[in-house]
């Protein structure tokens, strides 16, 4: 469906509906691909069908209680904002605890007034919060640094990775994308300089990583010029976004070693989703495949895998 609002997550259920003043009706016209899977009904079973048959019997009973269907009374949008444990109820019976914003639309006339409601399940959100929170407590548990880089260790991104990767099997609506991030001329560096310089420029890349992170992402050396990314909460589009973002700031400035030396890093980056059908081990081999493949192509790069 087309819509005026924004998904950020591809779990963002958007739900379309019209009120209509003259019959006193709330009516469904459309819904995403996230609201099919919430409420288990497809677009094409709700279209046109009354928005009241998706909700709890709790909702429906306030909702139509403080309605008042007319051009100067209490619309959908004042009512269904001020609902508290706002739910909706999926095909097979089951209530669901959502989260509810809703946008109002141009109206087509004084009687009717379309919407569109964006809802988000509580229980995945609690889902992905549990999940940053066990990695967050393995982080400050291992407190593990590479002796040579000061970065997080090898050990904080495979754990973080392999328990993203059993949280996504078991919730297939939670989000985590994992990258590897190479710098291609480390080599000449390292020869240039010596291992402690290349060490330190590993070190100096993986600030200008954080920066370009979330809190809550992880982010540590796994040897041989290569950082690792767990991008938590995170679709394939923001990753993109997210690597674009680190790529660009690295190519437009210098970075400047504690010598005062100022280089330019050339950087081969690779990065894909978590999912099901791929274990831990096999989405780190696809990224660093996608690394030699840059290497093929001349050294630099980005490739999604």
């Amino acid at each position: 469906m087309k819509s005026a609002i924004h998904a950020k997550r591809k779990t963002d259920a958007i739900i379309s509906i019209r009120q209509d003043n003259t019959s006193q009706s709330l009516t469904i016209l459309n819904m995403n691909k996230a609201a099919e899977k919430l409420t288990g009904y497809s677009a094409q079973q709700v279209a046109g069908k009354s928005f009241n048959n998706i909700l709890s019997p709790r909702v429906n009973e306030i909702l139509m209680g403080y309605i008042e269907f007319g051009a100067s009374g209490s619309d959908f949008a004042a009512v269904a904002r001020k609902i508290p444990n706002f739910q909706v109820l999926s095909i097979k019976g089951e209530i669901v605890p959502v989260s509810v914003k809703v946008f109002n639309l141009v109206g087509l006339n004084g009687n009717i007034q379309e919407y569109e409601i964006l809802m988000r399940d509580i229980t995945l959100i609690k889902k992905l919060e549990e999940l940053k929170e066990i990695i967050l407590q393995s982080q400050n548990q291992l407190e593990e640094k590479d002796p040579d880089t000061g970065l997080p260790s090898i050990n904080s991104v495979v754990y973080a990775l392999d328990t993203s990767y059993s949280f996504t099997t078991q919730y297939s609506s939670i989000e985590v994308c994992f990258a590897l991030i190479e710098i291609t001329n480390l080599g000449y560096y390292g020869e240039t300089y010596g291992d402690y310089i290349a060490y330190e420029i590993i070190g100096l890349l993986g600030n200008v990583v954080k920066k370009c992170c979330r809190t809550e992402d992880v982010i540590g050396y796994m040897g041989e010029g290569v950082i690792g990314v767990v991008l938590i909460d995170c679709n394939l589009e923001s990753a993109k976004n997210v690597i674009n973002r680190i790529k660009t700031k690295v190519d437009s400035a210098k970075i400047t070693l504690q010598k005062g030396t100022a280089i330019s890093l050339s950087l081969s980056l690779a990065y894909t989703e978590v999912r099901k059908e791929r274990n831990m081990v096999a989405m780190i081999d696809a990224c660093e495949e996608g690394l030699n493949r840059n290497i093929e192509r001349g050294g630099e790069g980005i490739v999604q895998v």
